[in-house]
């Protein structure tokens, strides 16, 4: 099944939630928020999640590959982009936060997504990523369904997304976990000076 013909229908259901995501909770007990960043959620659809954010940076952004939930978005007044996390259409070190909610196992190239999000990002920057772990009951179940829809979804424990992240030159910090899900802080690593 194509995903994004799927999720263009469904835009409508990303709506309804009314309580905070626990992806802004995460982000705002860091108390990395402030009025002068740029904040990107990669895959953010409808734009639920960063309309909790977005009032208080300076700029932010979503990024979809769904008309549909571009659609949707813009009603919301965010800025909304058309496109994948495999080639963001933005320049080098152009964000201090980027965040991603139960999008990351639906990446194609997970690969040329972090090398791309390691692009984007400033060099102080934080990446928070919200996924289900496919070890819990709940993971299950979500893991069993995208199978039955053909997703080629691709799921990841927290210990198995931070040896992802590491190979390139991030580190990760598991922030929480809740309900099958788990959060997780990504910073880029320090070069040292000695390598090339």
């Amino acid at each position: 099944m194509n995903q994004f013909k799927l999720f263009s229908k469904m835009a409508w259901y990303f709506n309804i939630r009314k309580k905070k995501h626990e992806i802004v909770e995460a982000v705002e007990e860091l108390g990395i928020l402030n009025e002068s960043m740029s904040v990107l959620d990669i895959g953010g659809g409808t734009g639920k999640i960063l309309s909790w954010i977005a009032p208080r940076v300076k700029r932010a952004v979503v990024i979809d590959p769904s008309p549909g939930m571009i659609a949707e978005c813009t009603k919301r007044g965010i800025e909304c982009v058309l496109g994948r996390a495999e080639q963001i259409p933005f320049p080098d070190a152009f964000f201090d936060l980027v965040i991603m909610h139960d999008v990351f196992h639906h990446i194609g190239d997970k690969e040329q997504a972090i090398r791309e999000i390691g692009r984007i990002l400033a060099p102080q920057g934080h990446v928070v990523i919200a996924e289900f772990d496919p070890k819990t009951l709940r993971g299950r179940g979500v893991v069993w369904f995208e199978k039955l829809l053909r997703l080629g979804s691709q799921f990841f424990t927290p210990q198995e997304f931070m040896m992802l992240w590491q190979k390139y030159n991030f580190s990760g910090t598991l922030l929480k976990t809740h309900g099958g899900s788990y959060i997780m802080q990504f910073r880029r690593n320090a070069i040292s000076n000695s390598r090339e």
